[in-house]
């Protein structure tokens, strides 16, 4: 039987509220290609009203994915490039299984 500490059932979690919202995980997944960025451009890139995004922008930054100095400009933490390589290992293994996430 597998046991996890409270840190790592936090970790999974977070990987799974994450991912489950699709708004998210598409935001995070465009952190893929880009290191920094800001608000403008990711409202550009998904046409989201700017409350909506600012509200997931928040949850990504709570969580310790992304991280903001002054709340326009945002960049991608270690613990969100981390996530990033879940999600990717994740749709790597549901390929072999011909589900799509």
């Amino acid at each position: 039987m597998i046991e996890y500490n409270k840190e790592q059932l936090r970790g999974i979690r977070i990987f799974f509220r994450i991912i489950s919202n699709s708004i998210r995980a598409n935001i995070l997944k465009y952190f893929r290609d880009m290191e920094i960025t800001d608000f403008t451009l990711i409202k550009n890139r998904f046409c989201l009203p700017n409350s909506t995004l600012r509200y997931h922008l928040n949850k990504l930054t709570d969580a310790g994915i992304i991280y903001t100095p002054d709340g326009y400009f945002y960049e991608i933490t270690n613990h969100g490039r981390k996530i990033l390589i879940y999600i990717k290992k994740l749709g790597d293994l549901m390929a072999k299984f011909d589900v799509e996430i």
